[in-house]
């Protein structure tokens, strides 16, 4: 995955996120200091679903090498509220390893790749569980370490994202995965970099129409299951949850099927594959 070109970064740790993750409701810190943190339990399997409730402080300002550090008078001046704050846990925050600024995140990891990130994808799952980082909410979050990663392709990459999520969702890369990674008890394994960008991506000759035919529909399947996941979010009709639920079923079989069909698997490699879903 990594060659598509693609890079694919974990999350960022706090070092104490009792101060910097904050219930955003009240009006303790400036709303442009904060950002929307990004756990583990905020997206699933074609689906974004973070509550909006908790906010991270996000002490960080884009330059011309990416991101960095607020000047800490800056900071002081932009945010008078979030630098009170802040400052009320000094005694707490100065207490932490390896953070080079006292108001600083212990480790902000690839900041600027997470704010042209297409992607999530968890740090630990059981299936295939990688989601699509909305458009909206792009620039607006903090993937947190606790989250996991996320994938970021250059604007070299001819693929949609939407295809190369649908691959990594597939039962076929899941099952992949599972040959390589480290397996915990109940069947969960861990998607880090090392192995998770090891995986196969199917590649397309654009030129040849059966092919293109091919991503274009896997694309076109990834947006009516992302439609159909956020549709069923807003619901609160039972009825209406149950018909969404067997609608995305149907998608997955469907995307498999797909899949299979795209990496040229025979009855017997797909038998292999299920068995072990």
């Amino acid at each position: 995955m990594l060659d598509l070109p693609a890079d694919m970064s974990r999350g960022s740790s706090t070092g104490s996120d009792t101060v910097f993750v904050i219930d955003q409701t009240p009006s303790i810190v400036e709303k442009k200091l904060l950002r929307v943190p990004v756990f583990a339990n905020d997206f699933d399997r074609y689906s974004f679903k973070t509550t909006g409730k908790w906010a991270v402080i996000f002490p960080y300002v884009r330059d011309q090498d990416g991101f960095g550090p607020y000047a800490e008078k800056k900071l002081k001046s932009l945010f008078p509220k979030g630098f009170a704050y802040l400052k009320g846990q000094l005694n707490v925050l100065r207490e932490r390893k390896h953070s080079s600024r006292w108001f600083g995140f212990s480790a902000p990891r690839n900041l600027d790749l997470h704010d042209q990130a297409q992607i999530l994808v968890p740090l630990l799952a059981k299936h295939g569980s990688c989601a699509l980082i909305p458009e909206q909410f792009r620039g607006k979050l903090c993937p947190m370490a606790s989250g996991g990663f996320t994938v970021t392709f250059s604007s070299d990459c001819p693929y949609r994202p939407e295809y190369i999520l649908a691959l990594l969702n597939s039962r076929l890369l899941f099952w992949r995965l599972r040959q390589v990674s480290n397996i915990f008890r109940g069947g969960w394994i861990t998607c880090t970099k090392q192995y998770f960008g090891e995986l196969p991506i199917r590649v397309i000759d654009f030129l040849n129409a059966k092919e293109k035919s091919q991503h274009d529909k896997i694309v076109q399947l990834v947006e009516r299951l992302v439609e159909a996941k956020s549709d069923w979010a807003a619901s609160d009709d039972d009825r209406e949850k149950r018909r969404l639920d067997q609608f995305c079923a149907n998608l997955d079989l469907e995307m498999d099927r797909l899949v299979y069909k795209l990496y040229d698997l025979t009855d017997d490699e797909i038998d292999i594959v299920e068995a072990q879903a």
